[in-house]
């Protein structure tokens, strides 16, 4: 996933919502860890869309 740090207001729900537990929020901004899948929950439920899928 790529985020777009000065949109994110760190609210985790992105990491609500992932099914392989794979965002924590640090510092206030979502960091992925290998588990993520890029199956884009996180960025659909974005309230800033501060998220996309990778390319």
């Amino acid at each position: 996933m790529i985020v777009n740090q000065r949109l994110c207001l760190g609210c985790a729900a992105c990491a609500a919502v992932c099914p392989n537990d794979a965002v924590t929020i640090s510092g206030g901004k979502p960091e992925f860890s290998p588990d993520c899948t890029d199956c884009g929950l996180c960025a659909q439920v974005c309230p800033t869309g501060a998220l996309r899928e990778g390319e």
